[in-house]
């Protein structure tokens, strides 16, 4: 049963921090966006 949780659960991880970093990212873009415009404008 433990093993089998472990094993989900390092199956999940790359998958999960993959979209977190997407998700980081994604934002990071619109936020840099936005100090670009709000700078320059």
């Amino acid at each position: 049963m433990v093993f089998g949780d472990a094993l989900i659960f390092f199956i999940t991880l790359p998958a999960y921090r993959a979209v977190h970093i997407s998700f980081l990212s994604s934002f990071f873009y619109l936020y840099a966006g936005q100090f670009f415009t709000f700078f320059t404008g």
